[in-house]
């Protein structure tokens, strides 16, 4: 279920957006569009940074995909965690809201952000 309907806006440009949303409630957990409770792991493996919550055809997040911590010997995303730079920009994407797997916690090391999935939200 949404929550906390704002009206800023919208982040990709020519996508009709009917409404906005700043948090959604799980059954077990609530994702938000900000610091510490704005990442989750979609059932895909990615793992997103929501930066929007939208209806548009049906609800959807808007966020930014990161990349494996490391590869070898195979991908840490295989396992949910992930590293990204404080700074680094990449571009917005859509992701279907019933993709999202699990909740997942940031920790800071450095000037990166490491992701692994929150236990106990699938």
């Amino acid at each position: 279920m949404p929550k906390d309907e704002h009206f800023n806006i919208p982040l990709i440009n020519n996508i009709n957006i009917s409404r906005q949303f700043k948090s959604i409630v799980f059954k077990n957990y609530i994702l938000k569009t900000v610091f510490p409770d704005n990442c989750c792991r979609l059932s895909n493996g990615n793992i997103i940074l929501v930066k929007d919550i939208v209806l548009i055809d049906k609800y959807k997040i808007v966020g930014l995909k990161y990349n494996s911590l490391y590869q070898n010997p195979c991908e840490s995303t295989d396992f949910g965690i992930c590293m990204v730079q404080v700074d680094s920009v990449s571009p917005l994407e859509i992701f279907d809201l019933d993709k999202v797997d699990c909740k997942c916690v940031q920790i800071e090391h450095n000037s990166n952000i490491v992701i692994f999935p929150l236990l106990h939200t699938q």
